[in-house]
């Protein structure tokens, strides 16, 4: 069977000539997939003549190079960071004579934290002013000037109070 493609029009040739491209096209696309093997250009350069200072390059080939293969596991975890197990051997319950140091370190004071006053309001008026102060246990009404355990009012402003202490000057404020 042969077929004429004079006879055929314009628009049947040109798919015609389309499909075969197109058909030319996958072979070799899937020729090239059979043979995953890349082709790398190798240059070879050898030396010039006697002392020239010239590089004469020898012709360009292809050359099929291996596909790379992991020498190792990436993901394992190197020798020096693995741990082995290891033997738990459970101690006597009762501490014997031996044991015990003859001098046994002394523990360090603990000291306490200084005890704060907490403001619990304030009174300001025109010629005297006066702050409600806690400590410990202790709830009073102190006036500018006056002590409250450590602490001596030095000033007072609606909502804060400032306190001079062993630590030096203490601002209190209220919570809103």
């Amino acid at each position: 069977m042969s077929v004429d493609f004079r006879k055929l029009g314009f628009t049947r040739r040109t798919w015609v000539l389309l499909a075969i491209l197109v058909i030319m096209a996958v072979g070799y696309f899937y020729s090239r997939i059979a043979d995953p093997t890349p082709m790398v250009p190798m240059v070879v350069v050898s030396p010039g003549g006697k002392g020239s200072g010239e590089v004469q390059p020898l012709p360009v080939s292809l050359e099929r190079v291996p596909p790379v293969v992991a020498a190792r596991d990436p993901f394992l975890i190197p020798a020096s960071f693995r741990q082995h197990e290891q033997t738990v051997v459970a101690e006597p319950v009762g501490a014997r004579a031996s044991d015990v140091p003859a001098v046994k370190a002394d523990k360090a004071p603990v000291m306490k934290a200084p005890m704060l006053p907490i403001i619990k309001g304030t009174v300001v008026g025109s010629t005297a002013s006066a702050a409600i102060l806690t400590l410990g246990s202790q709830t009073r009404s102190v006036l500018v000037g006056e002590e409250i355990g450590e602490y001596r009012l030095v000033a007072v402003d609606s909502g804060y109070a400032v306190l001079a202490g062993p630590g030096g000057l203490i601002t209190l404020g209220m919570r809103r």
